[in-house]
């Protein structure tokens, strides 16, 4: 299969995928096509293929296989009908997503790959739970805790889920707006993580793993990617995240002020809000900047050259009955005739 571009990748291999696992090895150019298969087979095809194409050392559980399925199988029907290519590849994976299940498959793993391949490995990434067994999970959860999940509404993106504390103990769980691989070249997951006030308090990855901990893994490459200052007098910034999260969390620390972000919406208590990037300045600049207000001028005398100097000279508008000597133009006629223009406004 020959492809033109980056963006036939998906295609192909999806194409290639269910060729290799399902067609004959004997399959002659007149032969037919696989036209369905059971999902006890394709579980086997894509836990292999995840693995091949990821280079992860941690395989797809028998949990992400069960919320694989979800997606892809019709829900509630005990007796399921073969999978077909075009369900498999082309169709829609749900009425409400324009992706099919194997391009949001797919994207997952070009992320994994790309970006999360630690997490990944070292089973820091949940990654198959869906937005609202997430949240019970975090609820239920005998501490503060967030966890990292695969958005199942946008290909190739991960949400950090965190909780919430209110002042009556009551637990409210939020969930960010996905990142993806453009949105960690410019602010990787550690860094997010590591940044984000709203997660400062907030100790254990879930269910019980020490995020500090987690996060040493990174500190060489990631959290500390800032150089010495530029020798032309520059001095270096970092970008953090900050979570809107409707005025929960008042208590946690932020770099900002006391307030928390503002709310993206005041309907509902479940506020699957986006964060913010905020630039913060590594360092306070020990300089004095005055600005010349235009109050400021108003005290000032009338006399210009004060302001700009003693070389100021003032031009002034020519008269309007200005004679201006145009003799010079006069070359292609009589040169001993001289003519005089006045110029009238």
């Amino acid at each position: 299969m020959v492809t033109v571009h980056g963006s036939q990748d998906c295609d192909a291999q999806g194409a290639i995928l269910w060729q290799r696992a399902f067609a004959s090895v004997t399959r002659s150019p007149g032969s037919t096509d696989i036209s369905a298969v059971a999902w006890s087979d394709l579980a086997i095809t894509l836990r292999n293929k995840f693995s091949l194409f990821t280079g992860a050392r941690r395989p797809l559980s028998d949990t992400d296989l069960n919320y694989l399925s979800e997606k892809i199988l019709v829900p509630n029907i005990q007796d399921q009908k073969p999978i077909t290519f075009h369900r498999f590849a082309k169709h829609n994976m749900r009425d409400e997503v324009s992706f099919s299940f194997w391009e949001w498959f797919f994207s997952i793993m070009q992320l994994i790959k790309q970006k999360l391949l630690k997490f990944w490995d070292e089973g820091w990434l949940i990654g198959f739970i869906s937005k609202h067994d997430a949240s019970h999970s975090m609820i239920m959860s005998p501490h503060s805790s967030f966890l990292l999940r695969f958005s199942d509404t946008q290909t190739g993106a991960i949400s950090i889920g965190f909780v919430c504390e209110e002042e009556d103990g009551q637990k409210v769980p939020f969930h960010l707006a996905p990142f993806t691989i453009k949105d960690l070249d410019q602010l990787s997951l550690a860094q997010r993580i590591a940044s984000c006030p709203q997660l400062r308090e907030i100790r254990y990855l879930y269910p019980n793993i020490d995020k500090e901990e987690m996060l040493r893994h990174f500190d060489s490459e990631e959290r500390h990617r800032g150089g010495p200052d530029s020798p032309t007098g520059y001095i270096q910034s970092e970008i953090v995240m900050v979570a809107k999260t409707c005025g929960k969390m008042s208590n946690a620390p932020s770099m900002f002020g006391a307030d928390s972000p503002s709310p993206l919406s005041v309907h509902s208590k479940l506020d699957w809000s986006p964060g913010e990037v905020h630039p913060s300045q590594s360092m306070d600049i020990g300089e004095d900047l005055s600005m010349l207000s235009v109050t400021g001028l108003e005290g000032v005398s009338g006399d210009v050259e004060s302001l700009l100097g003693p070389n100021f000279k003032p031009f002034m508008p020519p008269d309007g009955n200005q004679h201006v000597d145009l003799s010079f133009m006069e070359m292609n006629r009589n040169p001993m005739q001289h003519n005089q223009f006045y110029r009238h406004e």
